[in-house]
């Protein structure tokens, strides 16, 4: 008994399982509208993306590096390949944007949206191929199109156009939208708070969430990322991100 005991000390620990792969549906917009979704297959340390028949983008299974964590909350980052453009995927919680850029650099944000754990995610066929390309050089991603008002997808997946204006040199934000489930009035002005890394809009009741711009001095661009805390009528409020895209943007010196 002694001797089995010591031996059992002497025997090396098991590795460690490794994390199993999530499988999330995610569902995300463009600032022109356009529809991004997929299932998201993330392993360790690859991942692949199954595009979702009728989507702007992917327009097949692709496979990228990358991993995930949780601690406070889940994190995942992943990156996809490509000529001439790769795309960056970044979850935080459930909030997701997709970035592209060119070589290795982190590009610019192009869609955002959410990604939800799937509870019974279809299997993987036994012939499916992956491609290393992202295929990301697809109108979906191109700044030309984006038009002057932004594009919003909810947490459900509903999806809608809205215009973000900020009034009052930062003090208010105004929200208007043709679609009744997402604003009864049409239009709401809030409270909005200027902070270091970002601006906060909203009060305890109507549209409220945080407020964040990006810009790309190379090349006179800027987008605006709106994560809504909550934005709809009683029986429809819920999470969503927003996302506008803004051209012909010029630095001038600060006034003395």
């Amino acid at each position: 008994m002694i001797a089995a005991l010591l031996l059992a000390a002497a025997a090396p620990a098991a590795p460690a399982p490794a994390p199993a792969d999530r499988v999330l549906g995610c569902r995300l917009t463009t600032p022109a509208g356009d529809e991004i979704a997929f299932t998201a297959r993330l392993g360790m340390p690859s991942g692949v993306l199954e595009p979702v028949p009728g989507v702007a983008w992917p327009m097949q299974r692709v496979i990228g590096t990358g991993a995930w964590r949780e601690g406070k909350g889940f994190e995942a980052r992943y990156y996809f390949a490509g000529k001439p453009s790769n795309v960056d995927l970044r979850i935080e919680g459930e909030r997701t944007t997709l970035f592209v850029g060119k070589k290795l650099r982190t590009g610019q944000p192009r869609a955002v949206g959410f990604c939800l754990p799937l509870a019974n995610p279809s299997p993987v066929a036994a012939n499916a191929t992956v491609s290393p390309s992202a295929g990301a050089d697809v109108p979906a991603f191109d700044s030309a199109r984006w038009p002057e008002i932004c594009s919003l997808v909810t947490r459900s997946g509903r999806r809608a156009r809205i215009d973000y204006t900020i009034l009052d040199r930062g003090a208010r934000s105004e929200i208007k939208a043709a679609e009744a489930w997402l604003l009864a009035s049409g239009r709401v002005a809030v409270p909005r708070v200027q902070g270091s890394r970002g601006a906060h809009f909203g009060g305890r009741a109507g549209p409220a969430g945080r407020e964040r711009l990006v810009v790309d001095e190379n090349v006179g661009e800027a987008v605006q990322l709106l994560d809504f805390e909550r934005i709809g009528t009683a029986a429809f409020a819920e999470p969503a991100a927003a996302i506008c895209g803004h051209t012909g943007i010029v630095r001038r010196p600060a006034a003395q």
